[in-house]
C-alpha cells in the first residue's frame, strides 16, 4: 500500500484507490494527496493506493471512501464501498 494505512480513511472525503484506478487517472504520478471529483459533487482526497483485487474476488472494489453525510438528509451512513 502507498500512504499511511493507519489513517487512510480517518478524515471525511478521503479515498483509497486501487492500482488500476491510480493508473487510469494519474498515470505514473503518485496520486496520494491529489483530488478526485465524484459525481460533480464531492472532491475526494486520495490518501492511499492498494493492490487491485483479483478477478475472482467477492468484493471487486476499485475505490474505498468515507463521506460525511448530513444525517437528517441521508441518515447515519459514514462510509461507502464501490
Amino acid at each position: 500500500m502507498i500512504g499511511d494505512q493507519s489513517q487512510a480513511l480517518e478524515k471525511p472525503n478521503s479515498v483509497v484507490i486501487s492500482e488500476d484506478i491510480a493508473l487510469k487517472y494519474f498515470g505514473e504520478v503518485n496520486p496520494v494527496g491529489k483530488r478526485i471529483n465524484f459525481n460533480s459533487q464531492f472532491d475526494l482526497q486520495v490518501t492511499g493506493v492498494i493492490a487491485s483485487p483479483p478477478q475472482n474476488t467477492d468484493l471487486p472494489f476499485k475505490i474505498l471512501t468515507r463521506f460525511q453525510f448530513d444525517e437528517e438528509e441521508h441518515g447515519n451512513c459514514p462510509s461507502l464501498i464501490w
